[in-house]
């Protein structure tokens, strides 16, 4: 794995690991690390994906080198493997809200 691909993992696993799963409201809510005002969430699962994979490629779009303007890789060619194994550690927690991974 390169560096910015784990870079970017680490944030996915990151944002689960103090994810709230609101088993009452069907709900994932994220912390907010920058708009105290706004608490980022997903209803479904996915939204839930969507969100971790447009996190997953903000990272890793800002850590991979870049070469006359172009990005060196492409996160869409990861991020759904990396999303995928980040959310099988909590598929305890997504199923007791009744959703599937």
């Amino acid at each position: 794995m390169m560096p910015w691909e784990q870079e970017a993992a680490e944030r996915v696993d990151f944002l689960l690991a103090n994810a709230s799963f609101n088993t009452a409201d069907g709900c994932v809510y994220f912390n907010s690390e920058t708009d105290h005002g706004h608490t980022p969430s997903s209803n479904s699962m996915k939204e839930l994906r969507q969100y971790l994979c447009d996190e997953y490629s903000t990272i890793f779009t800002a850590y991979a080198p870049c070469e006359a303007g172009v990005i060196q890789g492409d996160p869409l060619d990861t991020d759904d493997d990396v999303v995928n194994e980040a959310l099988e550690n909590y598929a305890a927690q997504l199923h007791a809200m009744g959703w599937q991974i």
